[in-house]
């Protein structure tokens, strides 16, 4: 997987005004994701936040799903080498 530096620079508005080296906890928002959480609070706020939650909770077993084989392709030649796979 490539990682395409210069749309997530494109993608993160406050990478054109601050340098910002405080990113242990929090890095800068890309939009897709402040977006992202901009919507889901105006889902809580018109249908209440445990059914918000009940209906997001689809796509979030996906993104954890897409993670975990992500994360298993990349440590898999690793771990078979090491003897664990």
């Amino acid at each position: 997987m490539t990682i395409d530096i210069e749309k997530i620079r494109a993608d993160t508005p406050g990478i054109g005004t601050v340098a910002h080296f405080n990113n242990a906890g929090a890095s800068l928002m890309p939009t897709p994701v402040l977006d992202a959480q901009i919507d889901h609070l105006k889902l809580e706020a018109s249908i209440g936040g445990y059914e918000a939650a009940a209906a997001a909770a689809a796509a979030c077993g996906d993104c954890c799903a897409y993670i975990g084989e992500e994360a298993a392709a990349q440590l898999q030649p690793a771990a078979s080498a090491a003897g664990w796979w």
